[in-house]
């Protein structure tokens, strides 16, 4: 067995083994459960396996609407920590796939709807780029 393969058997043991609920150690102060890390290993792995993709030069295998979806709210909430009650200058809009292949630098923004203010949107790409790169 590789060790990727012994990695990844491990993991989902560890997973296996506890409810998303269970309380455990994390770097993010409002979400100190188990379920913190399903969904970050979760969304790591989306991502990174699309940067295989792009290096190999092959197409990049559908991301799930869904998965997409939280991948976007997690940048924007916990990664970048915005707060919530702000109130937009600027929008970003598009197929979720879209938006978190955006948010994390593996697309041009081709297909997205940019409305507002530019230079919070650019803002948000160096802030991006800073923390995620």
């Amino acid at each position: 067995m590789h060790r990727l393969d012994r990695s990844y058997a491990g993991l989902r043991a560890e997973f296996a083994a506890r409810e998303p609920g269970e309380a455990t150690l994390t770097w993010y102060d409002p979400d100190q459960t188990v379920g913190f890390w399903i969904r970050r290993m979760a969304l790591e792995t989306v991502v990174h396996r699309i940067d295989a993709e792009l290096a190999a030069g092959t197409p990049v295998t559908p991301v799930p609407d869904d998965l997409a979806a939280d991948g976007v709210d997690e940048i924007l909430t916990v990664m970048l920590a915005y707060e919530t009650t702000a109130s937009a200058a600027a929008s970003v809009a598009g197929a979720p796939r879209d938006v978190l292949l955006w948010l994390w630098g593996r697309q041009d923004g081709a297909g997205l709807t940019f409305g507002g203010d530019g230079a919070p949107v650019e803002r948000l790409r160096w802030l991006l780029k800073e923390s995620t790169q």
